[in-house]
């Protein structure tokens, strides 16, 4: 059986997630293979790189799979030779992954109406002197975040860092601090914002201060929070191109009992992201802002569930500041952040009934049922507090 190539046209390999920038795409640098069962991984390895001359540059943490750097050669014809190899189950590109957000300007009048769309307020006075779960714990797969500002500071697990492959996780580029807060600044405190959930988070940088970074640290993340028992899985990241070794991260996750949610990118039209776009994450697309309707940048495809706002949303950002950005970046830690605290109100639900309530509790906006553009709806935090002792799970 010959190995699955999974190689992608170079055309394809990057588009901005936000506001596509024009020029060609960056080259491929690395290419990612994926060992057989049972084959020996240093042996193999040692043979594929002397064949095709090409230069281990790392494994994977979680996953028989390696990194080989291209010293110069042709991209596509070393991953069919490398995939032609009996010992290969499949090689593709290592691909760029972006943020889904940018930064949008500042004015009083839009601070925190996402999560008053949400119905955050009432959601907290409903869950007011309810027992939480202080065990469930929520990962933010980003750019790291700032364990100094104060929305989110004492409320940091030890995390990794897969760009330098450290447990420093601090955030020099904002996206990740950004993104936490919106799901779990600290509530009731009297400084800046509120949120949805009330817990711990796990800070896994795999986005270095540019907003980017890689299919297979991205992946390594992916697995890293699941296996440290991350109910909510955030990635507000995304690329418009499938990988195997990103899917079946995203399926392990979603196998061993977490939510993994994904932005559903900033096209401005049809567009299928990835992860976003795998049936085992749940896809969150950016309302715009003053209820204008589904935001102008915002991507929308077949595997859609949720909508949340993400435009203009204020949020924590570097040194202690508070920035506006806008993306569908912003709109899935709204869900995540609701997941995580809903988790923590009832910690029996599975991640297959949270998902059912989160659907079945969506405020519609387009027509009954699911669609393309929004999927079920707006998340609704206060809705489905309200159902949460009485639903059971289909």
């Amino acid at each position: 059986m010959s190995a699955r190539l999974l190689f992608v046209n170079l055309a394809c390999l990057l588009t901005a997630v936000a506001t596509a920038a024009a020029g060609d795409p960056p080259p491929i640098t690395e290419l990612l293979v994926r060992l057989r069962p049972g084959v020996v991984t240093a042996s193999a390895i040692g043979e594929l790189v002397h064949t095709t001359a090409t230069r281990e540059a790392g494994r994977l943490h979680y996953r028989p799979v390696v990194r080989l750097a291209l010293d110069g050669q042709d991209p596509e014809t070393t991953a069919a030779r490398l995939a032609a190899d009996p010992r290969v189950a499949y090689v593709e590109p290592n691909t760029p992954v972006t943020v889904a957000a940018w930064a949008s300007d500042p004015a009083v009048t839009t601070l925190q109406w996402g999560f008053r769309r949400i119905g955050g307020p009432r959601a907290l006075a409903l869950l007011a002197g309810r027992a939480m779960d202080p065990s469930v714990l929520l990962a933010i797969v980003d750019t790291g975040i700032d364990e100094r500002h104060p929305e989110l500071g004492g409320r940091l697990l030890p995390g990794h860092d897969f760009l330098r492959d450290s447990a420093t996780t601090r955030d020099n580029n904002g996206h990740g601090t950004h993104v936490a807060a919106i799901a779990a600044a600290t509530t009731g405190n009297h400084l800046g914002i509120a949120a949805p959930f009330a817990g711990k988070l796990l800070p896994v940088r795999v986005l270095g201060s540019r907003g980017s970074g890689s299919v297979g640290d991205v992946a390594d993340g992916i697995d890293y929070a699941a296996a440290r028992g991350a109910r909510v899985i955030n990635l507000s990241l995304g690329a418009p191109y499938d990988s195997r070794t990103l899917e079946d991260a995203v399926r392990d996750a979603w196998t061993g009992g977490a939510l993994v949610v994904a932005a559903a990118g900033n096209a401005g039209g049809e567009e299928q992201l990835y992860p976003a776009g795998y049936n085992d994450a749940l896809s969150v697309s950016a309302w715009g802002f003053a209820d204008h309707g589904l935001a102008d940048f915002a991507s929308y495809h077949r595997t859609v569930e949720l909508t949340a706002p993400g435009e203009h949303i204020y949020s924590a950002f570097l040194q202690g500041g508070y920035q506006l950005l806008s993306g569908s970046s912003m709109a899935a830690p709204f869900v995540s952040g609701v997941a995580a605290a809903l988790l923590a109100a009832r910690p029996d639900l599975s991640n297959a009934c949270l998902r059912h309530l989160l659907q079945e509790t969506a405020e519609e906006l387009r027509t009954p049922g699911r669609d393309d553009k929004t999927g079920y709806g707006m998340v609704r935090f206060d809705l489905a507090v309200e159902r949460l002792d009485s639903f059971t799970c289909p």
